[in-house]
């Protein structure tokens, strides 16, 4: 993948990968993996998006393109985190009878999201605490941390 265009915040280095105006992914890096500004009016808008997040937990994302979801469980899964307030946390198991599926299928939705913060996959917890956070860049160590920041920002309670 080429160099991502992104912007720091307070759980992290956030890179955006594009093809056209289409969003094919959006991810923690590791610390001190690079990125650069964004270059057009579409990438700035996406940018401008995360940042009104980061300033701002009860502002949801929208209106960026984001890549095709490949099935209709991945469909509804966006639906769902989408349509979840900022605070408002589900479980996987409470996730996953809402999608009429399992909750072990919902952790490998959460898993391959590739639209990390965008669809709030961190919304999604464990019945005994937060259940698991990944994304492609980021350390295995560094990925609770990350959720823990972004439940924290949204004043969500476990």
């Amino acid at each position: 993948m080429t160099l991502p265009y992104g912007c720091g915040s307070f759980a992290g280095p956030l890179g955006v990968w594009s093809e056209g105006d289409t969003i094919v992914q959006i991810s923690f890096l590791a610390k001190g993996e690079a990125y650069r500004e964004p270059a057009t009016r579409a990438e700035r808008a996406v940018i401008d998006q995360l940042r009104r997040y980061f300033a701002d937990p009860t502002h949801r994302i929208k209106g960026l393109r984001l890549s095709a979801a490949d099935t209709d469980l991945q469909a509804a899964f966006r639906r769902l985190l989408c349509g979840t307030a900022a605070g408002e946390l589900l479980t996987y198991s409470t996730a996953a009878r809402l999608l009429g599926t399992s909750a072990r299928a919902v952790g490998g939705l959460c898993a391959s999201n590739p639209h990390a913060v965008a669809v709030p996959c961190h919304r999604i917890i464990g019945k005994q605490g937060l259940g698991g956070y990944s994304g492609p860049h980021a350390k295995p160590r560094d990925n609770l941390l990350t959720k823990r920041r972004l439940i924290d920002h949204e004043h969500a309670a476990l």
